[in-house]
């Protein structure tokens, strides 16, 4: 019988008209990794929600108590994208996200594995224990590997800080280990991949990036989607011409 001390809910968000992020590659990593551990070794038990919409987060969050939350998808200096029910694109308000985790006391831990998550972050943390957000653009390996390393730290009974620098670790380990995490706690910890730096105060912490205006949606290969203006090496995708195959899917 396992030994469960934690719960966590995982949702994958890979909407229409955006690049495909192996999301179903991150899952099938986590699940691989705990299913070496022993039954008496693993303390984590994960539920998992493909396609997630809003209001797949607000009906799941009430039907567990939940001590872990990590959203996977895209996402912009305006908020996180998840998906609308027609499959498209859509951007969650940070302050809207923030105010509904607020009512769910058995969260000790949410993570957004998605770029420029840092505002989204820093909203959060006010009502968390513990936020895990990304300063910048991630490289979709190096999240992967984030998650694989976290989720194997917190299922042997290691503390949350642990994970975090555990995951941040492995992320380096990525070819392109374009990763840089914060962990929001009274004394926010900065990681990025390889390195790294002193905590800084509460004061240290980066503004949020004025939000870019216009509706076209530029994408690149990291979990980042950019609504309006232009990216350096980015590119514009149209119509059905961005989705990739299950093959490529889940190299």
């Amino acid at each position: 019988m396992e030994k469960i001390t934690k719960k966590a809910l995982i949702l994958f968000a890979n909407p229409k008209g955006t690049q495909k992020i192996k999301l179903r590659k991150e899952r099938k990593i986590i699940e691989e990794t705990l299913k070496k551990l022993s039954d008496d070794k693993n303390g984590l038990e994960i539920k998992y929600i493909d396609g997630s919409t809003i209001d797949d987060l607000c009906d799941e969050l009430l039907t567990g108590n939940y001590h872990i939350l990590q959203i996977s998808s895209h996402g912009t200096e305006n908020g996180l994208i998840l998906e609308r029910e027609n499959g498209k694109p859509h951007v969650i308000k940070p302050e809207a996200l923030a105010k509904l985790l607020k009512k769910f006391r058995s969260l000790e831990c949410v993570i957004f594995n998605a770029c420029y998550s840092i505002a989204q972050g820093k909203h959060t943390a006010a009502y968390v224990p513990y936020t895990i957000a990304m300063q910048e653009a991630i490289a979709d390996e190096a999240a992967r590997r984030f998650s694989r390393g976290f989720y194997s730290a917190i299922a042997t009974g290691n503390s949350y800080e642990f994970a975090f620098t555990h995951g941040c670790d492995a992320a380096g380990f990525a070819e392109d280990n374009q990763f840089q995490a914060e962990l929001l706690t009274p004394r926010p910890i900065s990681r990025e991949a390889n390195y790294e730096k002193t905590a800084p105060d509460n004061n240290d912490l980066p503004e949020s990036v004025p939000s870019p205006t216009g509706n076209t949606i530029n994408v690149n290969g990291n979990r980042n989607v950019v609504i309006g203006g232009n990216m350096r090496n980015s590119r514009v995708y149209t119509g059905n011409s961005n989705f990739a195959s299950e093959e490529e899917i889940d190299e």
